[in-house]
This record gives C-alpha cells, structure tokens and sequence, in this order.
C-alpha cells in the first residue's frame, strides 16, 4: 500500500486552526461585530427620533446599508471564535 505524503495547502492549514478556535468561545461583549451592529442600532434609532440635524437623501441610506453590510462580512470573516 503506497500512503501519499503530501504537504497541506495554507488554506488546509487556516481551516485546521480556524476550527480549533472555535471550540474556544468568547462572551458576547467581546464581539467587534456585536459592537458595530450595536453602534450601528443606536445611531439609527437616534437619526429616526430626530437626533440627527439633517435628514439623509435615499441615495446615502443606501450606500450606507451596503457599508454596513459589507463591514458585517469583514467583521465574520476575521473572526476567529465563537460566542458564548
């Protein structure tokens, strides 16, 4: 029986150690994705009860939901751990 030595691809070895972290979880308030999504909650509820001096146009409404959105997927992809 001839056993094929080969050596593991970066992205073979990322998910090894992606995996291993996992098991490691982190509490809640330790998530810079609950975090921004938190910030993010806040300030729209403050632009909606009129904390905000100026009413943005459709068009920045969204641009900004797609800033927000693709900050979110940053934010996942980086992340190493679970939440507890």
């Amino acid at each position: 029986m001839i056993v094929c030595k080969r050596r593991l691809s970066h992205w073979q070895r990322w998910r090894i150690k992606k995996r291993k972290d996992i098991m490691k979880a982190k509490p809640f308030y330790e998530s810079k994705t609950f975090w921004f999504n938190g910030l993010f909650l806040l300030v729209s509820v403050a632009a909606v009860f009129g904390f905000a001096s100026w009413q943005p146009d459709s068009l920045w409404l969204e641009i900004v939901g797609v800033i927000v959105a693709g900050v979110n997927i940053a934010l996942r992809l980086i992340t190493a751990s679970a939440i507890k």
